[in-house]
């Protein structure tokens, strides 16, 4: 799909501060559109690999905001960066918005507390600066705290600072305020509720169901539970796998042979090395551990009949809506994402961590592999148009900053 956000590829260097570029050159646009005062929204930390920022951004024209792309620290902190940007403000008659994302990316390779403490301190001067210039901020939540995080009490310090200092606060699903209850608040008159986009049309889907069995070399008939993305220790896989040999233990009485297959790039943790290490003992697994081209993420979903997240501890899934945008049911541990996002129709839901219950969730897919559940699934997905989302999107932050 078309990039939005004006980011060359990863393996290009950015030049520095071509973002303020990209702006004029948006900004240029919207008055040509008719807009007065467009609004320059610059989305921090962009990333060019997942197309949700994108697809959030993707009808923002039609209310006169520009998305720019920022991918560096750096940018934020920089003494010319942030400022270059800001007055636009002035120079441009233009907003000029920082939409954070996964603040996470503050503390990425801390060596201990004290670096840690430097980074936090070093981030929140610039969004003070950033605000004390005229700036404005907005902040979408995607997890309550980073997962698997080695700084708790600094990323939680991040997120409260965050808090206070934005406008809105953007929660992808409506149970996020009372989830982060427990670690911040979030105050009721900042939540913008807008739900996670799907990824319809997002990635190629160039194979048929058939052809992608073929790929992984799985039967016609065969029982396929997939594990498709990113592979970290948050997300379950020790126990799906612990899981899906207790069910396998037993042959199924119509002969069909149950297989999971396991599609994405691993981190380096040790426990997800080992997780991969006991998959590939077992003959009715199927491995595919490496990064996933664009062009290829469609084919694991294509070859699975339902698609499991035994995710410990989420908010919100992209990897619920990308399932659900190629047509596939899922077997999803509970979270509030899940729950306002699919029904039962093409779903089962089991408690996070419940070895048994994930045991019987895969052993109740059977009603899942129905065409109807398939076609819940999509219809699960089209609820959540990408152009509906991003439309809603922008008209509230126009309605809320001008």
């Amino acid at each position: 799909m078309r990039r939005l956000l004006g980011r060359p590829s990863p393996e290009e260097a950015r030049p520095k501060r071509q973002y303020v570029a990209d702006a004029l050159a948006g900004i240029a646009r919207a008055r040509a559109a008719g807009f007065d005062r467009p609004m320059v929204v610059a989305v921090w930390p962009y990333d060019p690999e997942n197309p949700f920022q994108d697809l959030l951004m993707r009808r923002a024209d039609e209310v006169g905001i520009v998305p720019v792309g920022m991918d560096r620290l750096a940018d934020l902190d920089d003494p010319v960066a942030l400022p270059a940007l800001v007055g636009l403000r002035t120079s441009e008659r233009a907003i000029v918005v920082l939409h954070l994302h996964w603040l996470a990316r503050v503390l990425r390779g801390v060596a201990d507390e004290d670096e840690g403490l430097e980074r936090v301190t070093s981030f929140v001067a610039a969004l003070d600066a950033f605000r004390m210039a005229g700036g404005r901020i907005v902040w979408t939540v995607h997890n309550v705290l980073p997962h698997d995080t080695d700084h708790p009490a600094l990323d939680r310090a991040i997120r409260k600072a965050v808090v206070a200092r934005a406008e809105i606060i953007h929660v992808l699903s409506a149970g996020t305020v009372e989830a982060a209850a427990s670690e911040y608040e979030i105050p009721d008159d900042k939540v913008l509720h807008v739900p996670h986009p799907a990824y319809l049309g997002a990635y190629a889907d160039p194979v048929s169901d058939a052809d992608a069995r073929r790929h992984y070399d799985l039967a016609r008939d065969d029982v396929v539970y997939g594990f498709v993305g990113n592979i970290r220790p948050y997300k379950g896989l020790d126990e799906l796998i612990e899981a899906f040999e207790a069910v396998t233990a037993t042959p199924r009485s119509d002969g069909r042979r149950r297989r999971l297959l396991i599609a994405g790039m691993p981190t380096q943790d040790p426990s997800v090395a080992e997780a991969l290490e006991r998959a590939r003992r077992d003959s009715d697994i199927v491995v595919d551990a490496r990064r996933l081209p664009p062009d290829q993420i469609g084919t694991a979903l294509r070859a699975s009949d339902v698609v499991v997240l035994p995710y410990r501890a989420s908010l919100s899934s992209g990897a619920l809506l990308l399932a659900l945008s190629f047509g596939r049911p899922v077997i999803a541990s509970t979270s509030p994402g899940v729950t306002e996002t699919v029904g039962d129709d093409a779903s089962i839901t089991f408690p996070a961590g419940d070895h048994s219950a994930l045991v019987q969730a895969l052993i109740a897919a059977d009603r899942l592999l129905a065409p109807e559940a398939q076609d819940a699934a999509l219809a699960a997905a089209q609820r959540f148009d990408p152009d509906e989302v991003s439309r809603a999107f922008g008209r509230a932050l126009r309605d809320r900053l001008g």
